[in-house]
């Protein structure tokens, strides 16, 4: 695939489609479009099928009126036309959106909805009487720069055990961001994505017989951005490519003026980083940087938090703050003296930390 077509504004996945596959996961720079695309042909396959689509994010407070009819604005002038000027815009009732008429100052919409909302951490509301037939199912923004709700990936499962009963031909679309390189929905479906670059197609094949096709979508280099993103680069606004958050480095040469304290590794969604602790002037403070997977793996003394079982006497899946490093760690933590040798690092740290917090200090 050479690069996303551009359509009306926004991008054209249509070439994307493929018979065989029925869950599609797209990840693309920012702003390029994605959802308004993915919105484009739910509408259209609407107009024609009578089957409306689902619209799913992490969080129901993300589900508001006012955002979502924003992205429902640019479709207007096409609803206008394939449904004959019978229609002219959208309304939401109850997290359900309709074919609206504003004309004439009354408010008429279509009897049935063309989208359904929903949000991974009230899945349960999904459950009840069977909405029927759904003709796409839109998970957008899966990639999360911050943070992602314990066992994720299950609650997206059950939302979708909800939504599809045991209906096949359900269209689904995974969106997300190149903001993290941590995410369950890598995991669960295989993407190794730090091998991948734009313009990079993976497929795989579950035991069911699903087929998932995963694009890393090139650059739609042809939009112009807006002058407000040239006060700082950033990466998956500008080109697509990776883009963390900014993380503090190590004072110009206090590691070699500090004297070394000792270290601890850690493995986290298949990555690594190691941690050097370090005092200089009677304080104590740690310094975060990549890690050689094969030499920490090899190490069998180092102290290592790994969320994966490893039969070694220095692997740890739990955190322990009767322990010593554990307690000196904490009260870096604490005292936020800590510092990475780059954005990336800083950001499995933070991920790390989180799923730590998350289950109480323990991988499970």
């Amino acid at each position: 695939m050479s690069k996303p077509i551009l359509k009306n504004g926004y991008v054209d996945y249509s070439a994307v489609w493929e018979p065989d596959v029925n869950i599609y996961f797209l990840l693309g720079q920012r702003s390029d479009g994605k959802t308004y695309g993915a919105l484009h042909d739910c509408i259209e396959q609407y107009s024609k099928t009578r089957l409306p689509s689902a619209y799913i994010r992490r969080f129901d407070e993300s589900i508001k009126k006012p955002m979502l009819i924003d992205l429902c604005k640019p479709h207007e002038s096409f609803i206008k036309k394939i449904t004959g000027a019978q229609y002219n815009s959208v309304t939401m009732r109850s997290k359900r959106f309709y074919f609206a008429n504003n004309e004439d100052e009354k408010l008429v919409h279509d009897a049935n909805p063309f989208l359904y909302c929903y949000a991974l951490n009230t899945w349960e509301n999904a459950k009840g009487p069977d909405s029927g037939e759904f003709h796409t199912v839109i998970f957008d923004e899966a990639v999360s720069a911050s943070k992602y709700l314990p066992n994720e990936y299950n609650a997206w499962e059950n939302v979708l055990s909800s939504i599809l009963r045991d209906r096949k031909k359900t269209r689904i679309i995974i969106l997300g961001n190149p903001i993290n390189q941590i995410c369950p929905y890598f995991d669960e479906y295989g993407i190794d994505v730090h091998k991948l670059k734009p313009g990079d197609i993976v497929y795989r094949l579950n035991s069911d017989g699903d087929k998932l096709k995963f694009l890393y979508l090139p650059p739609v280099t042809s939009r112009k951005m807006s002058g407000i993103f040239k006060f700082k680069e950033n990466s998956s606004i500008t080109t697509g490519y990776w883009d963390y958050g900014v993380f503090p480095r190590v004072p110009s040469g206090l590691v070699k003026k500090s004297c070394f304290c000792g270290s601890f590794n850690i493995v986290f969604k298949k990555q690594f980083a190691v941690c050097e602790l370090y005092v200089y002037d009677g304080v104590l403070f740690a310094f975060w940087r990549p890690g050689n997977g094969e030499k920490i793996l090899d190490d069998k003394v180092t102290p290592t938090f790994s969320d994966v079982h490893i039969f070694q006497q220095n692997i740890l899946t739990a955190w322990d703050i009767s322990n010593e490093l554990c307690r000196i760690y904490a009260d870096i933590v604490k005292t936020n003296r800590q510092y990475f040798a780059d954005n990336k690092t800083g950001n499995l740290v933070k991920m790390w930390y989180q799923e730590f917090l998350m289950k109480a200090g323990r991988f499970v």
